[in-house]
């Protein structure tokens, strides 16, 4: 389900908001493993945007308001089309090696063995920068 939902402490239930996850992004799988998506605030203004990668699409889309959700695409392909964002999860839902930290997303697993510094980091810069291809 792509539903998003917020407590109402006053009505002290759960209400649904106006808008979804991004579309092609979720949590889970139908097998329950994990779908490659994420929550980080990739530019920086405070609030979480969210991220999806796995082995056949990615997305970055960012945080907008509470009426209108994460409604700034930046990016949203098919794996085929390119490789902006590397995948988080492999096709079996186990993880792919892939952290954040010092305002970049990092890869380390046996693919990335003949990098330099045995790791594929992208800038969050880079990751904001739908036109330009990401440095290795």
């Amino acid at each position: 389900r792509s539903e998003i939902f917020r407590w109402d402490a006053g009505k002290e239930t759960w209400r649904r908001l106006p808008w979804r996850l991004p579309e092609h992004a979720s949590i889970i799988t139908p097998q329950g493993s994990d779908a490659g998506l994420r929550f980080l605030d990739i530019d920086h203004d405070g609030d979480l945007d969210a991220i999806f990668s796995n082995a056949e699409r990615y997305s970055l889309h960012l945080f907008d308001s509470m009426e209108k959700g994460w409604s700034i695409a930046v990016h949203d392909s098919l794996r085929a089309d390119g490789n902006a964002i590397p995948p988080f999860v492999r096709p079996d839902g186990t993880n792919n090696g892939v952290w954040f930290h010092s305002n970049h997303l990092w890869v380390q697993n046996e693919d990335t063995a003949r990098l330099p510094d045995l790791v594929d980091r992208r800038s969050f810069a880079e990751l904001l920068a739908p036109l330009k291809e990401p440095s290795r």
